[in-house]
């Protein structure tokens, strides 16, 4: 049985696809996994030519019209096998213990449905990018948890994919979390390096303008207002509770009680 379905989309980025796949440690894995490649449309002949001997080699690859990001790992996921997905961008590569200790998690505890961590910049930018605890009220003002994060794909099911319809292409995985949250979906933060994340002039996360994260917040909002004020409402209740019952509140605390 396929335990994880790595996902691929790759629009004119077949020069760097090599070291996507060299960077999956199929040596170290004990269980089995498959990795479905999505040509999103591709036009550059280096790159067509690197999918189809990637396909010649045995290698799953979906050939569809450029449809965006969203598409290509819908189309891909809807077909996968897996019981975890795992996107990992065509630029993009794996931290060697990645795959390993993120499933060993989801394995031993069925309450948690997804796992992300750090990543280090690496190209035309150079950095370790520290991540932290999932916080929707923090995912209000951007999106901290890249795309490659596992998850069950059952979740996937659950929040019906990724939204194709956001305004700006590249934040597709920022509705994807929020909706993971409040379909009752739990993130956890492994506190490790777990990718590499290419940066260069073409980096789709580095070229979205103000107003385009902006048009994309206010979609994601829009979308959930519902969800957030209901968030909020039980929020500012709870902490309303607190000041007014103080000394009740330590107590219930030091419990390990939580009042809404």
């Amino acid at each position: 049985m396929c335990l994880v379905s790595l996902i691929t989309p790759c629009y004119n980025r077949g020069i760097y696809i090599h070291e996507a796949i060299a960077s999956i440690p199929y040596e170290k894995l004990t269980y089995e996994i498959e990795h479905i490649i999505v040509n999103d449309g591709s036009t550059d002949p280096f790159t067509l030519e690197k999918l189809n001997q990637l396909e010649e080699n045995g290698y799953k690859v979906i050939h569809q019209e450029n449809l965006g990001l969203a598409a290509a790992r819908n189309n891909a996921i809807k077909v996968a096998k897996g019981k975890y997905i795992l996107p990992l961008d065509s630029d993009n590569k794996l931290h060697e213990n990645y795959l390993t200790k993120a499933v060993e998690i989801l394995e031993n505890d069925d309450s948690i449905d997804v796992v992300y961590g750090d990543c280090l910049f690496f190209g035309e930018k150079n950095s370790y990018m520290k991540n932290r605890k999932f916080d929707i009220i923090k995912m209000l003002d951007c999106n901290y948890i890249d795309a490659c994060a596992i998850y069950r794909k059952k979740l996937w099911v659950n929040v019906n994919g990724y939204d194709g319809k956001m305004p700006v292409m590249g934040c597709e995985d920022w509705e994807f979390w929020v909706a993971s949250f409040f379909k009752g979906g739990s993130l956890l933060y492994l506190n490790d390096l777990c990718f590499f994340y290419r940066v260069t002039q073409e980096s789709m996360t580095f070229n979205i303008t103000r107003f385009g994260f902006d048009e994309n917040r206010e979609y994601v909002l829009k979308k959930y207002s519902n969800e957030f004020y209901n968030f909020y409402r039980k929020y500012f209740k709870k902490i309303e509770y607190f000041k007014q019952n103080r000394h009740k509140s330590a107590i219930n605390y030091f419990l390990g009680r939580v009042i809404l």
